[in-house]
């Protein structure tokens, strides 16, 4: 047998039982030379917790061709109450909630996009029509990208409210016709449209997701429609007749069969009634008007 060695011949005490706090393998506050250490984690449990809206799961909207948008809002139970005193700030801090929302389920939408999970196999082949199509080809496969999803397609109704927007060029007078049956067939429904403080906002309101996210919606379409008839307004300026013409005829369309902006169209057309070219000023009034109306 080898003797064993003497305590005092060893150098010092094992590092288990050095002097101070005793080191257990177990114990939550490691030493800054433990690998379990991090100090990055450290900083970020310091750090105050700032507020944001949370997305744990996916939410329920239309999409892929389900049906019109407004057909989705969820009932909410004050919606046919009475006038109740609004709170800006909180209507303020809801609404940035619900861009908060939408803008994560945009990304989780694009996201099944690029993994090929999306019920429609012919998104990728429409963004590359919208890119190096022709004209017509990219009007067509921007106005059904936008039928199939408008929730989640608000950047392709943003680039075709550019396109309106630029006088004098062959995209302007196709943009402006696209954006009028859009929104005269998929995003405007037959009521007027509401403002996101002009909604029933509430505690029960708030809880839901959902409903935050539709009525920012409708928010947006509200403001995306009166920039449209904007554009309208402007191309009654153009210098060519058939362009000039061939708006007053959206206009009066839309008129006859939407709420929203009514009086923003009237205006239009009473005032094209003044237009050097007298078949501009009968383009709005050469149509029958709706059943029961007396304004032409």
């Amino acid at each position: 047998m080898q003797p064993q060695k003497s305590k005092q011949g060893m150098k010092g005490p094992p590092k288990h039982e050095a002097k101070g706090k005793k080191f257990r393998g177990n114990d939550k506050h490691t030493s800054p030379k433990s690998s379990g250490y991090n100090k990055k984690n450290e900083r970020k449990s310091q750090e105050p917790r700032h507020n944001k809206a949370p997305q744990s799961q996916a939410l329920d909207l239309p999409r892929d061709g389900m049906g019109k948008w407004y057909e989705f809002i969820p009932e909410h139970a004050d919606q046919t109450s009475g006038k109740r005193k609004k709170n800006e700030e909180r209507a303020s801090e809801l609404k940035e909630k619900a861009r908060q929302y939408l803008e994560a389920e945009v990304a989780r939408f694009e996201g099944s996009e690029r993994r090929g999970r999306n019920s429609d196999n012919d998104t990728g082949f429409l963004k590359k029509v919208m890119s190096s199509g022709t004209l017509n080809d990219k009007m067509a496969s921007m106005m059904l990208m936008i039928q199939q999803s408008p929730i989640h397609r608000l950047q392709v109704l943003d680039v075709l409210l550019k396109m309106a927007s630029k006088r004098g060029k062959r995209e302007h007078a196709m943009a402006l016709e696209t954006l009028k049956d859009l929104f005269e067939t998929d995003l405007l429904p037959d009521r007027k449209l509401r403002f996101f403080h002009e909604q029933p906002i509430d505690e029960q309101a708030a809880r839901n997701p959902t409903l935050l996210v539709m009525w920012y919606f409708e928010d947006v379409v509200k403001h995306k429609f009166a920039e449209f008839i904007t554009h309208l307004e402007t191309a009654t300026h153009d210098s060519l007749t058939h362009v000039r013409t061939k708006v007053c005829r959206m206009s009066y369309d839309l008129l006859r069969s939407k709420a929203e902006q009514e009086q923003a169209n009237l205006f239009l057309l009473v005032n094209k009634l003044g237009d050097p070219d007298k078949k501009v000023g009968l383009a709005g009034t050469s149509f029958p008007p709706p059943a029961g109306s007396c304004w032409l």
